[in-house]
This record gives C-alpha cells, sequence and structure tokens, in this order.
C-alpha cells in the first residue's frame, strides 16, 4: 500500500526512465564486463573493481552460470544473445 496514489502510466514511464538512465550509464567497459561476466570468465579490470571477484555473491553467480552452461547449453547461449542485443 502506498501512502499516494500512482497510476499504472506512471509506473511504466518510470521505468521506460531507469531503464534508459542504466543504458545511458553503461560504456564499453560496462558492456565487455557483463558479457564476460556471462561467459564465466568477468574482466573485473574493465570496470577497475579487481577485487570484486573475491566476493561470495559474484562466485556464487559464477558457479550458478557454469551449471546452466553445462545443464543447459541452448539456455544460456539464447541469454547470452539477448544480452548482446539488449547492450547493443
Amino acid at each position: 500500500m502506498t501512502r499516494a496514489s500512482v497510476s499504472l502510466q506512471e509506473l511504466f514511464d518510470t521505468r521506460k526512465r531507469l531503464i534508459a538512465d542504466i543504458h545511458s550509464r553503461f560504456d564499453e567497459n560496462t558492456k565487455q564486463f557483463l558479457m564476460s561476466l556471462h561467459d564465466g570468465m568477468p574482466d573485473f579490470d574493465a570496470i577497475d573493481r579487481p577485487r570484486a571477484a573475491d566476493l561470495p555473491a559474484v562466485r556464487w553467480k559464477l558457479i550458478n552460470l557454469e551449471k546452466l552452461k553445462n545443464e543447459n547449453a541452448a539456455k544460456h547461449a539464447e541469454q547470452r544473445h539477448e544480452l548482446k542485443v539488449l547492450l547493443g
């Protein structure tokens, strides 16, 4: 429940603005990092965060990506294609 009523159109407009804002902040290094992360070999130097590889959440994500790749290669490939299209 909210304190102020919000129309469905306002929510759609906000979503659109947020997505555009995120896209405007992506540079080539960010795109390179996201693709390398999906491929299971994240290039943390591309985003100037080399120590991020030690974070438990990152290691867990890599485990899950490897599991997906091994158990459902077609889905993994489809998601890679969708990410590439999304990033331009």
